[in-house]
């Protein structure tokens, strides 16, 4: 297994994105120690939340929980959402890829706009919040990031409850993708945001969809699982 250094080589849902860099894709500014997450390694079932969800990896990953989650993204200048639940990458030396997971509790999401999808709307929100994050990662010497448009636009799961879309970002003259999921449930939303280039992202989307599809919701828990009376969020998809 790795190091770190190897391993790392939001009105609509869309506006909560907090659009993540990679640290394998630009230099390090050497401000910030190098964090020693706790690796859990598969193959395992892991926590998400607290009693919100599990994870099954196999022997190809590592995975950080919540607060080792926070220090990677502090050291790779990502500004913290502090909705983080995990972080998983390749168990590999030369990894250039990494997943990191978020729970916001807003609320059951009705999905009843899911063939409305105003992806112009959701790109101008993140643009938006895209610009703030700049401010933040310049100030802590980091390169700004720049959206350059959707790669894959906005798509809904209705079997999966699953709203889907990828993002084409540039940052100091390398192209980069995050690539983001987020799982309906009864009380909010797991977020998920894969970050890689473009060749990674084609690569290793059967890796993602597998880790996707191993996450549960535990019982009571669920999307399907919502009772008359459960808290509603204020907007949809």
């Amino acid at each position: 297994m790795g190091d770190l250094k190897s391993s790392v080589k939001k009105s609509s849902i869309g506006i909560f994105v907090i659009l993540m860099v990679a640290a394998f894709l630009f230099p390090c500014t050497g401000k910030a120690e190098v964090p020693k997450p706790n690796w859990i390694v598969g193959p395992t079932v892991v926590e998400l939340g607290k009693n919100l969800a599990e994870l099954s990896i196999s022997d190809k990953y590592i995975f950080a929980g919540a607060e080792d989650t926070k220090k990677i993204m502090e050291y790779m200048g990502n500004p913290l959402s502090n909705n983080e639940i995990g972080y998983i990458a390749p168990n590999t030396e030369n990894a250039n890829w990494f997943i990191v997971f978020d729970y916001l509790p807003i609320g059951y999401v009705k999905d009843d706009e899911k063939d409305e999808i105003d992806s112009e709307a959701i790109l101008k929100s993140i643009i938006q919040g895209t610009e703030k994050a700049n401010k933040i990662r310049e100030k802590n010497g980091f390169a700004p990031l720049t959206i350059k448009g959707w790669h894959n636009q906005p798509y809904y799961d209705s079997n999966t409850n699953n709203l889907t879309w990828t993002l084409l970002a540039e940052q100091g003259g390398a192209e980069l993708v995050n690539h983001n999921v987020r799982i309906l449930g009864r009380h909010g939303y797991i977020s998920i945001v894969l970050v890689a280039d473009v060749p990674t992202l084609i690569a290793s989307r059967a890796q993602l969809d597998e880790i996707v599809s191993n996450i549960v919701y535990k019982k009571g828990k669920s999307y399907a699982e919502y009772v008359q009376g459960d808290k509603v969020a204020k907007y949809g998809l």
